[in-house]
């Protein structure tokens, strides 16, 4: 680190831009030390300008697990301060060729914060002996400086890099360091100031006063560096002249007072150690290596170990004795490859903070403080410049008026990641750099964070390219949203996108919207939970992206019942003769997010055969299960809008043979919390929910249905949707209606009405239901999602039997006011498509499950209220219309829990509804307040179809419906001909 210089003259206060040399003068060296400073700081502080503290523009010093508890850093660039530091290839932390005197010891389980810091250092010719000129008998000329680069593990509680960071300052503080975030730097809170030492006789009348100065005979810089601190805070400096640039190469024997030869005798006496001089054993700690790998060098230690020399030095055996045993680690070759000594001419021992120190008999006092009350940094060194031509004056000045910060060592820090181990497995809690695209990689019209292009899907590089541009983020702040835009062209992906807690706040886009997403063939395995998975991630936006929806062979939990579980035999079996021979194509899968809008994309479903692998001869009927939308959980603020789910109906939809189920936007609730190949139903469940939705502008072609919620339902806008066909369209199911109406005897007055109006005469609805609920969660996240409800014993138990109280008053009171507004309602059919025996028992087993819900059962039974349903339907064009003449399902369908607070709404204003082949066409169920307003419904099958029912509503408004077949609409309390909604709509049957 030290180096034989005169004086240190750069000050950046002086703001000078270039040293300008004059002729007839004479050259000093300080004069090209300070043009290489002025030129190093000028481009650093551009470099910050440019790219920030820290950020990496190739996905440099990427953090993975290495063999046992070792860490891997992956190669790349990375800048730091301004710094640009590169690994050529990977490194394992275990063996860092710029920390060969890298502590040993630490923890290696729970959190770690990992981060690269650089240290700024010089190199001598006694370090590098490339630095010799032989051809003049091989004296030394400049030195070099350099960076050295530590990857540090810090132990942290953490899981974010905002919270690791913060802990790692208050450490920082305690060691004597503040944490720059602007420069990346590590400033030292340590100050020296210095002073004159006073004269100690008494001052002569007759003589002029004494101002003390320095008192040597020659130009020197005096170094001071601090080498201990103790917990009271007094501290060890040792200080020296040159700078102390006396250094060694030694080897050490194995005494216990061991001997050290020097591998060159000193230049002459003055450089010669000394009896009662301060001595430093330094270890090396960074390797020289040449291009060819050849180590040719070693880099000396800033702090060692310091002894005071009992005898000279021996100039016959080149040798100096040091007065105390070393540690095992210097004299062990493999941890320590070189020994240096560097030559100091004092150590003072146990000095007090705020009282002057006396540098030997230079005349030189030094106080050393800490800066606002701050801790010393151990190894801060200080360079002061003396002249006897001039005693009173130091160089740089500013040390005689105000106490100044070290002259090193500098350091910087960049965060890499926040880890966990976990029963020795690794898992990056959060990625901690900071990615930038070169400058000839930027989009041009400045709105993307970053561009990916097809090539990164083809190479398998495209996730790790996103988990860069979102790291280092504070991921609640909206001012850190992360735009990512997919440049025109095909990305045939090997593996899904995957979105979890960390990269909230994100935009998917394609902004030409000529983005495909695609699936290399070879690699559909790898995407049974869909394209793009996202889990608890909040505020995310898909936006103009095309999925072409693979097919992947399901790999479904075969369900097993147990003693005393909810779910029988029956159910279990029908259960999995749900989940045979059945693939599954999914776009996009949403677990728990919140402010999730999916925009302008274009989801195109396949249900043909074809090879899934270039050996797969497979061609027997497939039944697909495809959904483009397929959401569990929480659903707070979803939009859907713009978009277009499109497949061509060549296949019966409910034919003989396969079966297959296309659905827009699914949510349900969900009886699995993770993926299993052998789950027993009943311990836990994630509830959904939708509230604060927007599902507009859509266009949905080809499918089973094109929405299909079936969850609690909030505040929910559907407008200006065209459904085309499709066997159903638009079925919204509010939970605690829907499970409790899985009880409704068909058989009892009014019964065959209200389970037509259900989930409960559909096939293909209820085939749909069975396959969401049980489908697994996506296991991609550290640990399980949010909102999952678990149950035990006793709770279970407990919860069956509220529960059961629950379904029933729920049911009694929806047939009470089904016979109340229709006492003399004929027995209809209830479905087109029979719902097979098998699917029946395990739609009733699983509504069982999902009623063990301490909110859904209390709020099914009156006793806490809900999360208000405020439904409005707009504007939407639903056509039911199946090939070949097939069966058809409802165009619309709402219902939600009959409760005694009517808090639940609909309003279905302005929509085409059309069926030719089902029951009922549009049904609203259950509603506190209806109102059916201006809407043509029209059905065409059966020998009396009913077009439009509105049933068990407390309140409703029923005017100007367009209605073709029959109408069930609840009566009114006033005297005829007004008693009845028929005068204000016009009914054909």
């Amino acid at each position: 680190m030290a180096t034989d210089v005169a004086r240190l003259s750069f000050d950046p206060a002086r703001r000078y831009r270039g040293v300008v040399a004059q002729q007839g003068r004479v050259s000093l060296e300080a004069e090209a030390n300070e043009q290489r400073t002025i030129d190093i700081e000028e481009q650093r502080a551009e470099v910050i300008d440019i790219v920030g503290p820290v950020g990496t523009p190739d996905d440099g010093y990427a953090v993975s697990s290495g063999t046992g508890f070792e860490l891997t850093i992956g190669p790349g660039t990375m800048y730091v301060g301004g710094w640009r530091v590169t690994l050529a290839e990977a490194l394992g932390d275990y063996h860092q060729p710029d920390w060969l005197d890298r502590p040993r010891g630490w923890k290696e389980t729970g959190r770690e914060h990992v981060l690269l810091t650089v240290t700024e250092t010089d190199v001598t010719a006694v370090e590098d002996p490339a630095l010799y000129e032989v051809a003049l008998g091989g004296p030394d000329g400049a030195a070099r400086s350099r960076l050295l680069q530590h990857i540090e593990r810090h132990e942290t509680d953490a899981a974010t890099c905002a919270d690791a960071i913060a802990e790692d300052i208050k450490h920082w503080l305690q060691e004597g360091l503040r944490y720059d975030p602007e420069t990346a730097a590590l400033l030292s809170d340590s100050r020296l100031l210095v002073t004159w030492e006073a004269d100690p006789a008494p001052p002569d009348p007759c003589e002029p006063t004494s101002t003390g100065g320095y008192l040597g005979a020659e130009n020197q810089l005096l170094r001071v560096q601090l080498t201990r601190i103790a917990e009271n805070g007094r501290f060890d400096i040792v200080w020296g002249y040159d700078d102390a640039s006396f250094l060694y190469r030694v080897t050490a024997d194995a005494s216990t007072n061991p001997v050290l030869t020097l591998d060159r005798s000193p230049a002459d006496d003055f450089h010669r150690p000394r009896a009662g001089q301060a001595v430093q054993v330094l270890r090396a700690t960074a390797e020289l290596a040449s291009t060819d790998a050849q180590v040719e060098g070693y880099v000396a230690a800033l702090a060692g170990q310091v002894g005071v020399l009992t005898a000279p030095y021996d100039p016959d055996l080149k040798t100096v004795t040091f007065p105390a045993p070393l540690p095992s680690a210097y004299t062990d070759g493999d941890q320590t490859p070189q020994l240096y000594l560097r030559v100091w001419e004092e150590q003072i021992t146990d000095a007090e903070l705020g009282q002057p120190i006396r540098l030997g008999s230079t005349g030189v006092q030094v106080t050393i403080t800490a800066d606002a009350g701050g801790n010393l940094h151990v190894d801060d060194f200080w360079c002061i410049g003396v002249r006897p031509s001039t005693p009173t004056a130091v160089y740089p000045a500013r040390l005689l008026r105000t106490p100044q910060p070290p002259d090193g060592p500098r350091q910087w820090v960049a965060p890499l990641a926040v880890i966990e181990w976990r029963e020795r497995e690794f898992d990056i809690l959060e990625d901690c750099r900071h990615p930038f695209q070169p400058l000839t990689e930027l989009d041009e019209s400045g709105c993307c964070t970053i561009e990916v292009r097809p090539s990164h899907a083809a190479d398998g590089t495209l996730q790790a390219r996103i988990d860069r541009a979102v790291a280092g983020r504070t991921i609640a702040e909206r001012g850190d949203r992360v735009k990512v835009c997919f440049t025109p062209g095909r990305y045939e992906l090997l593996r899904p996108i995957i979105l979890t807690q960390r990269h909230s706040n994100l935009t998917l886009d394609n902004c030409n919207e000529a983005a495909v997403l695609a699936v290399r063939r070879g690699s559909e395995k790898a995407f049974g939970h869909g394209m793009i998975i996202l889990v608890d991630a909040d505020n995310i936006t898909v936006s103009g992206l095309e999925f072409e929806l693979p097919q992947i062979p399901a790999v479904l939990a075969r369900v097993s019942g147990t003693t005393g579980g909810l779910l029988d035999r029956e159910a279990v079996r029908g259960i999995n003769a749900e989940q045979a021979n059945r693939w599954v194509s999914i776009g996009v899968r949403a677990i728990n997010c919140a402010v999730l809008a999916v925009r302008r994309c274009l989801f195109r479903f396949t249900v043909g055969e074809h090879q899934t692998e270039p050996e797969d001869a497979q061609t027997m009927p497939r039944n697909v299960f495809g959904v483009g939308v397929f959401a569990a959980g929480g659903a707070w603020g979803f939009e859907l809008t713009g978009n277009r789910f499109l497949h061509d109906p060549t296949t019966p939809v409910a034919a003989d043979g396969p079966f297959h189920l296309l659905v827009g936007y699914l949510l349900t609730q969900t009886a699995l919390s993770r993926s299993g190949t052998s789950v027993s139903l009943g311990a836990s469940r994630l509830p959904g929910l939708l509230d604060a939705a927007l599902i507009a502008g859509n266009e949905f072609r080809g499918l089973s249905a094109a929405v299909l919620v079936a969850a609690g339902i909030g505040d929910i806008r559907v407008w200006d949707n065209v459904v085309s066909q499709c066997y159903g369209g638009l079925w919204f199911l509010d939970a605690a209606a829907l499970f409790a109406a899985s009880k409704v005897d068909p058989a009892a007055p009014g019964g065959g009405l209200a389970t037509a109006a259900s989930a409960g005469s559909d096939s293909v609805l209820l085939r749909i239901l069975v396959l969401a609920m049980v489908y697994p969660l996506p296991d991609v996240a550290s640990r399980p999602s949010r909102g999952v409800l678990t149950f035990t014993g006793a709770a279970l138990t407990r919860l069956r039997e509220a529960s059961n109280r629950a379904e029933g008053l729920v049911a009694d009171r929806f047939m009470s006011r089904i016979a109340g507004e229709q006492p003399d309602a004929p027995a209809v059919a209830t479905a087109r498509v029979a719902v097979s025996p098998n699917v029946l028992a395990a739609w009733r087993g699983l509504a069982t499950l999902n009623r063990l819900d301490p909110k859904l059962t209390a709020r099914a039974g009156g006793e806490e209220k809900s999360l208000p349903a405020a439904v409005g339907i707009q504007r939407n064009t639903v056509d039911c219309a199946a090939p070949d003449a097939g069966p058809t399902g409802f165009a619309l369908i709402f219902i939600a829990a009959a409760s005694e607070t009517g808090d639940a709404s609909v309003t279905v204003t302005g929509n085409r509804f059309t069926s030719p082949d089902t029951l009922i066409v549009a049904a609203v169920s259950g509603a506190g307040a209806a109102s059916v307003t201006g809407n043509i419904v029209a059905s065409r099958g059966g020998d009396s179809p009913i077009a439009l029912a509105v049933l068990a509503t407390q309140a409703a408004a029923i005017t100007g419906n367009v209605v073709i077949g029959r109408a069930l609409l609840p009566p009114r309390t006033l005297p005829a001909p007004l008693d009845t909604w028929l005068p204000f709509n016009e009914i054909s049957l």
